[in-house]
Order: C-alpha cells, then structure tokens, then sequence
C-alpha cells in the first residue's frame, strides 16, 4: 500500500508540472525550439554508477564519467519536454523523457540484460512461436508470425527478451520506466497522466542482432498480473510507449479474466496496461504533437 500511495503521489506531482495551459481550454501551448543543459547521473537497478553509459538526444552526445556524471545540451520539444537515450552495452536502452525544471540534475537506472526476476531471455524457432512468463505476466507469439525489418518473413532462430515492471513489486517501476513521468497522448488528443497496472517490453531479434517485428495483420498477446490493492475494470486501456515523443499513446485495450488482463498488440515497444488519473483532469494539457503518433 504504500508503494501504490507513493506511485499516485508521483503522479500528482507530474500532472502538476506537466500543466501548460487553463483547464478550461483545450488548446495547447507551444514551448520554442530550445537548447537546454542538462545534466544527469545513470546507475544500474541496484543503485550502482555506470560509466562509459552514452546518452544522446538529437544531435548532442555526452558519455557518463566514473561517477556515472554526463552533461548534455538537449533541445526541448513541444510542451518543454526534452528526450534523452541511454545507451550502454550489457543493458537495455532507456528513453528518458520529461519537462525541463528547475533542478535538472536527475539520477537515471538501466537495466542489465540479463535473466533476473522481472527479465526472462530466451531463444526460441519463428515458425513455433513461444510463449514467455516473467514475474506473473505472460507474452504469446504466435507461430510463423514475425518479419525483417525489410518486412518479409523470418523463420530462424529468435533472441527474445521480455521485462515486466510491476507497480507494487521490486524493483520500483518509477526509476527504471521509459518516460519517467507517465505522460500521455490519449485518442482525444488530450495529453494525460496514467496510474501503471503494468508494463512489459518485448525485444526479438534474429541471430545476427538486427530487430525483428511481428507481421503486418499478425498479433501478439500479453497478459499482466492485476496488482494487489488496486482498484478492478472490466476493461482497462493498453498504450505504448513512443520514443520519438516521450510520451505514452493510446492503442487497443485488455480486459479482465480471472487475476490477469488480458490483450493483443500489433507492435512491440514497451506496453503499458494503464488507467487515466481522472481526477487530474482539470491539471491537464493538450500539447500538439509535432510527430504523426
């Protein structure tokens, strides 16, 4: 319980920081293309420093020194959201997206690729399909069902790696997310915070490492333990996780069976099963989007 109370106070406090206009407007304001410094420390889950870790956004690149420190210039996108990558091998690659603030000096986790509680690695045929279990929820791809990059089929051998965070399980989901700050472009338009059932990230790639997709018409399906001490839905929205924008956007929905919610995607990108903080509609923005989400 009180993970749950802190994981809604930080929600709060985003909606706060993220309101950038009336509430009883829909209009977005636009924040001027603009380069902010930045700066930064990145750790690992177990709070240890990583050097060497490279951090980019957009054509700015700064590389952490042997207390996990960077200094970067970033430009701020629409809304004042700036967009950094992380990027270190041995780990998963982490967006950290969020506005620009006074303090701007933010400590940043990576994850290790490796088989833990909330990771599983596993290689498995395309033409079998697989069906993965980590920490409770479960990841179904079908059989024949993944592609190229150039969009044609692929039936070797797959690398796949699946992660769920849980938001009331260690490892805590808020400092190891895509994001940071549950932000997000829901099909009105409107740009509103989430509370976090959970979220799995699903990476396949073929045995040379070059990313695989599932087929265009094909589905995958994922199924999230429903948390301890949250409120049930029947229904409950899935989004995914736009690393361009740094935000959160709305697509297709899972529904409630047994203990679990269950639901099919078309595309993998971290998936979040999501519900909006209603009551911070009056915090609320509308930012426009400069990218076709």
């Amino acid at each position: 319980m009180r993970r749950l109370f802190s994981h809604i106070i930080g929600i709060i406090l985003a909606v706060i920081a993220n309101s950038c206009v009336d509430s009883n407007t829909n209009r977005p304001e636009e924040a001027p293309y603009t380069s902010t410094p930045i700066r930064g420390k990145i750790y690992d889950e177990n709070g240890n420093v990583l050097n060497g870790a490279t951090v980019l956004s957009g054509n700015s690149q700064a590389t952490t020194d042997s207390s996990g420190q960077f200094n970067i210039n970033v430009n701020t996108i629409i809304g004042n959201r700036y967009v950094l990558r992380i990027k270190k091998d041995g780990y998963f690659d982490r967006i950290y997206s969020k506005m620009v603030s006074d303090t701007m000096n933010y400590p940043i986790q990576l994850i290790k690729k490796e088989p833990s509680k909330f990771v599983t690695l596993k290689k498995f045929n395309a033409n079998e399909g697989v069906i993965i279990e980590v920490n409770g929820a479960t990841v179904t791809i079908p059989e024949s069902s993944l592609a190229k990059n150039d969009g044609s089929d692929y039936n070797g051998t797959v690398d796949i790696s699946v992660v769920y965070l849980s938001p009331t399980e260690s490892p805590a989901m808020e400092p190891l997310m895509p994001g940071a700050d549950l932000m997000a472009i829901a099909n009105d338009g409107d740009t509103v915070p989430l509370i976090s059932y959970g979220m799995v990230n699903v990476e396949m790639s073929d045995e040379d490492g070059n990313p695989l997709q599932l087929k265009d018409g094909c589905e995958a399906y994922l199924k999230y333990p429903a948390p301890k001490g949250f409120t049930s839905h029947d229904t409950i929205p899935l989004w995914y996780f736009n690393e361009e924008s740094g935000l959160w956007v709305e697509e297709g929905y899972t529904t409630r069976q047994g203990d679990e919610y269950v639901g099919s995607v078309r595309h993998f990108t971290w998936w979040n099963c999501d519900i909006k903080l209603e009551n911070g509609a009056r915090l609320r923005c509308r930012l426009k989007n400069y990218l076709e989400l």
